[in-house]
C-alpha cells in the first residue's frame, strides 16, 4: 500500500483554486462581473433579457385560468432570488438574469476559470440549445401531473429544460404554474432560455 502525504497538494487543483481566487478578487474590485462565472462587463443584452423575462412571467399569469392554482402568482420574488443565490450572496434585481444565465452555464458545464463576454455566451448558447436532443415533454409533464414528487435526474434536466423552453408558448399555463411550484429554479431557467431563443 502506497503512503500518500496529505501535505502533497494536487498541483492542478491548486492552480485552479488560485485562478478562481484571482477572478473572485477582480470581481470584488469591480474589474469583473459575475457570481459563479466571470464576465468582462455587464451587457445591455441583460437589460433586454430582464424585460423579456418579466413580460413572459406576466403573460403566463394572464394565460393561467382561475380553476387551478388560482392563489399562486408566478412572480420573480425574494424566494426565487435565494434559489439561485451563490454562496449566500444576495441576488439584486439587476443581477437576476446574470445569475440565471450562470445557472444555465452550469448546466452546460462552462469552465469557471474563463472570463466570458455575455453577448458571446448568449450566441453560443443558442447553438447549444439547437443541438439538444428533442424529448417528449408532453409525456414527461403528464407523468409529473400524476406524481408531482418526481425528481428530475441530472442527466435529463438539461434536455427537459431546453425542450420545455422551446414549447413554452403552446404549453398550458396551469401546468407551467404547477411545474413552477415543484421545480421553481428549473422553471426560471425554462423562461430565460425561451427569452434567449426569442432574442
Amino acid at each position: 500500500m502506497e503512503f500518500r502525504n496529505p501535505l502533497n497538494f494536487d498541483k492542478e487543483l491548486a492552480k485552479r483554486n488560485m485562478r478562481l481566487g484571482y477572478l473572485d478578487t477582480k470581481k470584488v474590485l469591480g474589474k469583473l462581473e459575475g457570481f459563479a462565472y466571470s464576465f468582462k462587463r455587464k451587457s445591455s443584452i441583460l437589460t433586454q433579457l430582464d424585460l423579456l423575462v418579466e413580460n413572459s412571467v406576466k403573460e403566463i399569469n394572464e394565460r393561467k385560468s382561475n380553476r387551478l392554482v388560482s392563489d399562486m402568482e408566478f412572480v420573480l420574488d425574494e424566494d426565487d432570488r435565494l434559489l439561485i443565490s451563490r454562496n449566500n450572496r444576495k441576488i439584486e434585481k439587476d443581477d437576476y438574469c446574470l445569475r440565471l444565465l450562470e445557472a444555465i452555464m452550469e448546466l452546460f458545464e462552462y469552465d469557471p476559470e474563463e472570463v466570458y463576454n455575455i453577448k458571446q455566451v448568449i450566441k453560443d448558447m443558442k447553438v447549444k440549445f439547437a443541438s439538444v436532443e428533442k424529448i417528449d415533454t408532453k409525456n414527461w409533464l403528464r407523468r409529473f401531473v400524476k406524481n408531482s414528487k418526481i425528481v428530475i435526474k441530472e442527466l435529463e434536466k438539461k434536455n427537459l429544460i431546453v425542450n420545455l423552453a422551446k414549447e413554452l408558448d403552446e404549453m398550458d399555463a396551469n401546468i407551467i404554474a404547477l411545474f413552477y411550484m415543484a421545480f421553481p429554479s428549473e422553471s426560471l431557467l425554462v423562461i430565460l432560455i425561451k427569452c434567449i431563443l426569442d432574442l
